[in-house]
């Protein structure tokens, strides 16, 4: 499911055994980059998507580019509350077996995260890029936050990795 330039909620949804060879095994979530021409110059302008998810579960979901179960692509805003995500797998540098983040606005209010893969590199669950993913008030850290089992990354932690902020 691609998601560009518009908004998504999704409340008690699953997705099973989907294959991407791009980013997102089951869901991409991206905004479309497009210009503006004005005079002389020219500037560039972003468009936004944006995805709820709730109350939904995400098993053995694959992509070739990261993000085993959901990619959040640049400009995008991306909010999951009551979720699960078990035996997700992501085949690249920078991965995220379950979810990879890229420059997005992700929020997770709870999830929970078993036996997700970061085959070719960071964070078996969760891999984000610029923007660090927000966490409701007075949760400690990603990992403490959420529950995780049996995650594995090939480079980074197993539970969450990022680049460098």
């Amino acid at each position: 499911m691609a998601i560009v330039d518009s908004f998504a909620s999704l409340d008690s949804c699953a997705f099973e055994s989907v294959f991407s060879e791009g980013a997102g095994g089951s869901i991409l979530v991206q905004a479309a980059v497009f210009l503006l021409f004005q005079n002389e110059g020219r500037n560039f302008a972003h468009r936004q998507s944006e995805l709820v998810i709730t109350n939904s579960s995400f098993l053995s979901g694959r992509a070739k580019l990261g993000g085993g179960a959901i990619y959040c692509g640049p400009s995008s805003i991306c909010g999951i509350a009551s979720s699960n995500f078990l035996g997700n797998t992501a085949h690249h540098a920078s991965s995220g077996g379950a979810i990879l983040s890229h420059s997005s606005d992700l929020s997770i209010a709870s999830a929970v995260f078993t036996d997700n893969t970061a085959i070719g590199g960071g964070g078996g669950s969760l891999f984000w890029q610029d923007i660090q993913p927000k966490l409701p008030p007075n949760a400690p850290d990603f990992c403490d936050f959420s529950e995780f089992s049996a995650e594995s990354a090939a480079i980074f932690g197993p539970c969450a990795a990022s680049n460098a902020i």
